[in-house]
């Protein structure tokens, strides 16, 4: 069964930029805050989720298409399964935010009172 390969690190070099840093900044620019850390997951054979405004915004960063930046693997060639990364539909959301998002922590409900004692 074919995978999906995750190619920031080609697109990287396509676009002469050297560091993950520099990528970070770019995405900055385009209203994305990132840490270099998260930035370095992305790197490696397996990345986070990609939420929809970061793929954009990553996309606006290396001035490409989401398209290029997957590419179909045959997972019966071992050479072309090097840096696939699994892609789950139910993996979690990236921690990506962008600036309009509202930072706010999750609803918490109070819990019932317990009954007075008589």
């Amino acid at each position: 069964m074919p995978q999906l390969e995750f190619r920031l690190a080609v697109m990287m070099a396509e676009r002469k930029i050297r560091t993950v840093t520099d990528l970070t900044r770019r995405l900055k620019e385009q209203g994305v805050e990132v840490s270099s850390s998260h930035m370095t997951r992305f790197m490696k054979d397996s990345p986070p989720a990609l939420t929809l405004p970061f793929l954009a915004a990553l996309c606006r960063a290396l001035e490409c298409q989401p398209g290029d930046l997957f590419r179909w693997v045959d997972d019966q060639d071992p050479a072309s399964t090097a840096n696939v990364a699994s892609i789950k539909p139910s993996a979690p959301p990236s921690i990506a935010r962008t600036h309009d998002e509202k930072k706010v922590g999750p609803r918490i409900r109070a819990l019932p009172r317990p009954p007075k004692r008589r």
